[in-house]
């Protein structure tokens, strides 16, 4: 097996933010000569260039070859320019093995003072994507890359004893899926109760400021201690950290396994082969038996386009075509019947299942229908049935009623 090193420019590309937000990857091979040389089971070690900050350059990432090169997109999501978001580019799928980001990663330097990379071609030549390493490099990268994971690795978590507060209101509220957003964008990407309940819960900023996202959290105790506190690890390895923490501290445990069941439906893990049945369904009877249920791939699909203001700018395209929002197919309006508390809300929905999309193919404005709650649900109810289908039935009703 082989051993590359690919590299990326976060002035181009969000590189960091890609390879926390997806354990799947894909990475261009430019060097066509290497198109027939790359196969799978290679390693790859991911290389961000310094881009202007000293110090940040280095290898940031051990990932391994899952399949041959295609032709294909990345979301435009991690591209700083449209011209670069637009090329279709051979490019490899990667399976990450490892993380060790800006302040853990190894350094640029730290490399370059290796006597044995003095002839390593990207400290010589840095402007390129993929390098072929030979065996000697090869050894010596994977033993600094092993030495530094397994220190890593002892470093300790600090775990704050989550402070459950009673806002079962707001937390029944909302879908387990957006529930679930919610837990994912604060524990991971820390981002703030404002930004979520604008971005993720789809709330006007102005009138509920954060305060519906906060109380899901500080319903499961997830306070200011918790912000970020899990970026840069992928929600499996935040349930390890956790479920270590409540077998040292077994007067803890039910603070944490609300936390934890959340985390393992986010992941589709089963977690109830470390808690008891019982436990785990006494705690799921208090949540108004909402049992866990999601896949990251379809949570984390939504959150790339919510980033890119789609459902957003679905909304805007469609009141300057309206003139207001209403659902499509019952005609509900949320401002005629909760005044000012309804203003801008409605759901966006996908007429195009994820299930029937390809890999790199992109949504359009077009793609959204304009839902209220109830049609949403029956949408997406078994047997699945398209907007248009349900506002016949909604027309049938209304004419018998």
């Amino acid at each position: 097996m082989k051993t590359w090193i690919f590299q990326g420019n976060p002035k181009r590309f969000k590189l960091d933010e890609y390879l926390i937000e997806n354990k799947e990857i894909v990475w261009a091979i430019k060097q066509k000569h290497f198109l027939n040389d790359v196969q799978v089971g290679d390693t790859v070690f991911m290389w961000r260039s310094d881009a202007g900050k000293k110090g940040s350059g280095g290898v940031v990432a051990r990932t391994t070859v899952t399949g041959k090169p295609m032709v294909c997109t990345i979301s435009p999501a991690y591209w700083t320019s449209p011209v670069d978001a637009s090329k279709e580019l051979p490019r490899v799928p990667l399976h990450i093995e490892e993380l060790a980001l800006e302040g853990n990663h190894l350094d640029r330097n730290f490399i370059k003072n290796n006597e044995i990379f003095s002839d390593l071609s990207i400290l010589k030549m840095s402007n390129g994507t993929n390098w072929l390493l030979s065996n000697s490099h090869a050894e010596e990268l994977n033993r600094l890359w092993q030495d530094r994971i397994s220190k890593l690795s002892l470093i300790p978590y600090e775990i704050p004893r989550p402070v459950p507060v009673s806002r079962k209101r707001e937390f029944v509220s909302y879908s387990e899926q957006h529930r679930r957003e919610v837990i994912y964008e604060y524990l991971f990407n820390g981002n703030t109760h404002r930004w979520i309940d604008e971005n993720i819960l789809e709330l006007n900023p102005e009138w509920s400021r954060g305060y519906q996202a906060m109380g899901i959290l500080h319903h499961l105790g997830l306070k200011n201690d918790y912000k970020g506190l899990f970026k840069g690890l992928s929600v499996a390895e935040a349930i390890t950290i956790l479920e270590q923490e409540c077998a040292e501290s077994p007067a803890d445990y039910n603070l944490f396994v609300s936390i934890i069941l959340e985390l393992g439906a986010i992941v589709n893990k089963e977690v109830d082969s470390y808690f008891s049945e019982e436990s785990s369904q006494d705690i799921q009877a208090e949540e108004m038996k909402e049992y866990p249920e999601g896949k990251i791939a379809y949570i984390l699909h939504k959150k790339r386009e919510r980033n890119s203001k789609l459902i957003k700018d679905a909304k805007g395209v469609f009141i300057s075509k309206y003139g207001r929002l209403y659902c499509e197919a019952c005609d509900f309006d949320f401002q005629k019947v909760y005044g000012d508390r309804g203003i801008d809300f409605i759901e966006g929905h996908h007429k195009k299942l994820l299930s029937e999309m390809d890999k790199n193919e992109t949504t359009k404005i077009e793609d959204i229908a304009m839902l209220c709650s109830n049609c949403h649900r029956m949408v997406h109810r078994k047997p699945l049935i398209s907007v248009e289908e349900l506002k016949q039935l909604m027309k049938k009703w209304k004419g018998t009623n």
